[in-house]
């Protein structure tokens, strides 16, 4: 049942959006270029900031009983923009557990939250409707603003340079790899994770990971 429950959030990360704006709906389109990345933040000490956000099971829904990898949006704002063009566009962001290998956490059966050890990382995961000559996309800007993690209420600015993945071709669409990052403009090398979700290599789930130490950028 755990491989089950890896298979129902790996379809909603990777049926995400719909024009030819940025999108983070719950439904797919015939053919989207995917993107898919995650921002771990520590202090000096180690201690990871985003698990508290983790760590309160978020549910917009007072009735759903099982949780859905949630933050609350009062606590964060996202937004969104490509390279070139003047319209940004809110986003949002999902909490989930990783081990050290960036292998997803498996999560409760019974309410789908997490009782395993792991990190936990802000993801998002976007996708645009496909440009059939589109192969690269430098950069796309994520403008965050959170409080509970980086301790003011600054926006900060990454960076992540994008080429498509010929090495995953799928047929909803293109997966993208983040080639290079910054963060308020300091580079930052993305880690690529994999998580084989049903023990076949043609069906995973690739994300790019920042893992940054407030004050300073781990690379």
């Amino acid at each position: 049942m755990k491989i089950l429950r890896f298979a129902t959030l790996l379809a909603v990360i990777v049926a995400s959006m719909t024009s030819c704006n940025f999108k983070d709906d719950w439904y797919s389109e015939p053919t989207v270029d995917m993107f898919v990345l995650s921002i771990c933040v520590r202090d000096s000490a180690g201690k990871n900031l985003v698990a508290p956000l983790g760590e309160e099971y978020y549910n917009s829904d007072p009735n759903r009983t099982k949780y859905r990898n949630e933050v609350d949006p009062a606590k964060y704002s996202l937004t969104v923009s490509l390279a070139g063009q003047y319209e940004s566009y809110q986003a949002s962001f999902l909490s989930i557990k990783f081990d050290d290998d960036y292998k997803m956490c498996p999560q409760r059966e019974s309410d789908w939250k997490y009782d395993v050890d792991g990190n936990w990382y802000l993801v998002s995961q976007l996708s645009k409707a496909s440009e059939q000559n589109q192969a690269v996309y430098e950069p796309i800007t994520y403008i965050v603003r959170c409080f509970a993690v980086f301790g003011d209420d600054k926006e900060h600015k990454i960076e992540a340079w994008w080429k498509e993945d010929k090495d995953r071709a799928v047929t909803s669409g293109k997966y993208f790899e983040c080639t290079k990052a910054t963060f308020d403009g300091n580079p930052i090398t993305p880690v690529k994770g994999v998580t084989h979700y049903d023990n076949s290599e043609s069906r995973d789930f690739v994300g790019y990971f920042l893992n940054i130490v407030r004050g300073v950028v781990l690379e």
